[in-house]
C-alpha cells in the first residue's frame, strides 16, 4: 500500500468523506510532509490515468458484447434466410419449368429463358437499377420492340441518346 492509500484511508477514518479526499491538495501536502518532490503528485495522477483507462475498457467491453449480440442475432437471420432460400429452390424450379412448358411458342419459351437468365445475373440496389432492371427485362420479353437506351435517358439524361441524324455534307 502506498503513503497516498495510507493517508486515504486514515483520513476516510477520521470522518472525511470521499468528494474531500477526490482533492489534488493531498498528494501535495503529502509531498511537502515526506520531502519527496513530486512522487506522490506523479502517484496521484497514474492513478487517475488508470481509472479512466479502466472506464475505456470497461465501455469498449461492453460494446464489444452489444456487437457480438448483434452478429449472433444476424447469423441465425442469415441461416433462417439461407434455409428458407434453399428449402424453396425446388419449388421455384419446378414453377419455372411448369411455365416454360405453358409457353405456346418456341421463342416465348426462349424470351423466358433469356428473362430467367437476365434476372438471376443483375443486381437491383436503388430505384434507378430497378427502373433499368424493368426497362431491360421489358425489351428482352418483347423481342426488343421496347428500345431500353431511349427509354433509359429519358430517365438519366447523362446516358447518351441512340438517335442517329444525318449531317449535311460540307
Amino acid at each position: 500500500m502506498t503513503g497516498l492509500e495510507c493517508l486515504h484511508n486514515e483520513l476516510l477514518k477520521r470522518g472525511c468523506n470521499k468528494m474531500q479526499l477526490q482533492s489534488k491538495v493531498i498528494p501535495i501536502i503529502l509531498d511537502i510532509v515526506a520531502n519527496s518532490g513530486t512522487k506522490y503528485q506523479q502517484i496521484d495522477g497514474l492513478q487517475d490515468e488508470i481509472k479512466k483507462l479502466e472506464k475505456q475498457r470497461d465501455d469498449i467491453r461492453r460494446q464489444i458484447a452489444v456487437e457480438k449480440a448483434n452478429l449472433e442475432f444476424m447469423r441465425g437471420d442469415i441461416n433462417r434466410i439461407r434455409k428458407q432460400e434453399w428449402f424453396d429452390a425446388p419449388e421455384y424450379v419446378q414453377e419455372f419449368y411448369k411455365a416454360l412448358e405453358d409457353c405456346e411458342t418456341d421463342s416465348g419459351r426462349d424470351a423466358l429463358r433469356c428473362a430467367q437468365m437476365f434476372v438471376n445475373s443483375v443486381s437491383v440496389d436503388t430505384k434507378y437499377d430497378n427502373t433499368a432492371f424493368i426497362i431491360g427485362l421489358s425489351a428482352i420479353l418483347s423481342g426488343g420492340r421496347v428500345a431500353p437506351v431511349k427509354e433509359l435517358h429519358k430517365i438519366n439524361k447523362r446516358i447518351p441518346n441512340p438517335e442517329y441524324r444525318e449531317f449535311p455534307e460540307i
